[in-house]
């Protein structure tokens, strides 16, 4: 057998030999066909009409161009030029001739950037990373789980829906049904979902009519063209620099205060204050009594309200002669009560003095000036002599004090020489008006009979209540006095309601002629709850007197 491989490979070889000799004398060497199972050297061109069966592969200059054996795959390091097209598994995947257009009807994967400068038809739709992008075949319809940054702008069908470049403003033809509700830099503007409830933390501004068919709830308030005609917020307080036209009448809590429809009569359940003057130029009728307050200061430097014409008068006879007020009434201040109270303060916290800004009598009162209230300072008026109080009913004056009192703040000690004194406490005053108290001292008796002086003083309460801030009282018109020398008026004047009190001696003999009784010279007024009375400071022993007092 090794002898007939040896004869075929010689035989072989020299018809190659004589094939190369032939081939080097013309050039050219015809084959119809030819089979090889050895390597084919060719130094020249080769031309191949025919089919060519390389079941062995195929190369040109390795690696440059290799066809593998069995598998036919190709490996070129070379550009290809298909230029009559190029197909796999027809029509799996084509490239056309002449046009270049590429089908497939298989995928396409790229794992790179695509660069694609021409336009792209996804007709059988688009799909990123589904279901994060999706581009549905046939509708076109767009859904995305991420977001879209559209940095060119965006349109359909310009100009139904646009969103501009760079602004982003959008513009619509068409109805927006924005069912999951609105926000602009929540919470600046919102349209609530399902509800539609609209919220803004801005202003609102409607140049043409807004027509509202429901309640308006305006909790920030409300304003035309403000000031003209503003609803505070809060409170709902309105002002108005135009006229108010109510044709319908006006009504403030129903029944409480209403002006009616067409006859605009007013009604008010409540109290009419007026500061200025009233001009009524109709008649006047009430129901009740027409009162004419106190002056708020409680007639501060003779200050009074006053009214003109018919009014509620008293007049009030004594019912026999009056009495000598010389007995036991005293002041114990005056009309001039420059030094005749001492200060008594031991923390130096305390000025007195004679007062011409606020005072009932005279020109001028005792002020009691503390920058802060102590125990037990105030002030020290001593008596011209010892005097008898065991029949003294009752210790009267006026105290004005520019802040409240409360009852027991302030005390008044009755001074006695053999160290009987007597403390009574001073009762609850208001701020900024003129109070009258009377201290009730009836039960003295033998513990008063060489009364030295009377104090004014703080106590630890006032101390408590008061320290620690400054506070101005006034004091003026103290007297004290018996229950003898009082005459009832019979009724609860007003405060200064006393008019006039004319006296007449009472005797069968003599000159009857009426004099006018000067307050605080010859009476003054006791203020009770209920009756008040006259009490008797000259001597009225031998005078009956008629007053006359507005109630």
């Amino acid at each position: 057998m090794k002898q007939k491989i040896i004869i075929s490979v010689v035989f072989v070889a020299l018809l190659l030999l004589a094939l190369a000799f032939v081939a080097e004398a013309s050039g050219v060497t015809n084959f119809t066909s030819i089979t090889l199972s050895e390597d084919l050297i060719v130094g020249g061109d080769a031309e191949f009409d025919g089919t060519m069966a390389m079941d062995g592969g195929f190369s040109v200059d390795s690696p440059a161009f290799v066809v593998a054996d069995t598998t036919g795959a190709l490996t070129t390091t070379g550009a290809i030029a298909a230029n009559g097209g190029l197909s796999v598994d027809t029509p799996a995947f084509t490239v056309a001739n002449a046009t270049g257009n590429v089908a497939t009807t298989g995928t396409l994967q790229v794992t790179g950037i695509s660069t694609l400068t021409g336009a792209v038809a996804a007709n059988g739709g688009f799909a990123v990373d589904t279901p994060a992008f999706v581009v549905a075949d046939t509708t076109g319809a767009l859904t995305t789980t991420g977001a879209a940054a559209l940095n060119g702008g965006f349109s359909v069908d310009t100009p139904a829906f646009v969103v501009a470049d760079t602004t982003g403003a959008l513009t619509t033809t068409g109805a927006i049904a924005a069912n999951g509700g609105i926000s602009v830099d929540t919470p600046a503007f919102t349209v609530a979902d399902t509800t539609g409830n609209i919220g803004t933390t801005g202003t609102l501004d409607v140049t043409g009519i807004s027509t509202l068919t429901g309640a308006v709830a305006a909790n920030g308030g409300f304003s035309v063209d403000s000031p003209a005609f503003v609803i505070a917020d809060t409170t709902g307080a309105l002002t108005t620099t135009g006229a108010i036209a109510a044709d319908g009448g006006i009504s403030v809590d129903t029944t409480a205060f209403t002006v009616a429809n067409t006859t605009g009569n007013v009604a008010t359940t409540g109290t009419l204050d007026v500061t200025g003057v009233s001009t009524l130029t109709g008649a006047v009728t009430t129901a009740a009594d027409l009162t004419v307050s106190p002056e708020a200061t409680g007639g501060n430097a003779g200050a009074r309200n006053e009214i003109s014409g018919l009014f509620r008068l008293g007049i009030q006879p004594t019912v026999s002669v009056w009495s000598n007020g010389t007995t036991e009434t005293v002041a114990w201040i005056d009309d001039t009560p420059t030094g005749e109270w001492a200060e008594v303060d031991a923390a130096t916290n305390l000025v007195v003095t004679a007062d011409p800004t606020y005072y009932k009598d005279g020109t001028t009162s005792i002020l009691m000036a503390f920058t802060d209230v102590v125990d037990n300072d105030g002030i020290d008026g001593d008596a011209p002599a010892q005097d008898d109080w065991a029949a003294v009913d009752s210790f009267g004056f006026w105290i004005y004090s520019d802040v409240p009192i409360t009852s027991g703040d302030f005390d008044l000690t009755v001074d006695d020489s053999d160290g009987t004194d007597q403390v009574y406490v001073i009762p609850a005053v208001a701020a900024d008006i003129w109070t009258w108290v009377e201290i009730d001292i009836s039960g003295c008796d033998g513990n008063c009979d060489t009364v030295d002086g009377v104090f004014f003083l703080a106590t630890a309460q006032g101390d408590t209540n008061l320290g620690g801030a400054a506070v101005n009282i006034y004091i003026d018109a103290a007297y004290k006095w018996d229950i003898g020398d009082e005459e009832a008026l019979g009724a609860d004047i007003l405060n200064d309601g006393v008019l006039a009190v004319l006296a007449l001696v009472d005797a069968n003999t003599g000159v009857h002629n009426q004099v006018l009784l000067v307050e605080y010279t010859d009476y003054f007024v006791n203020y009770e709850a209920g009756v008040d009375f006259l009490v008797a400071i000259s001597d009225q022993g031998a005078n009956s007197a008629t007053m006359y007092f507005a109630y």
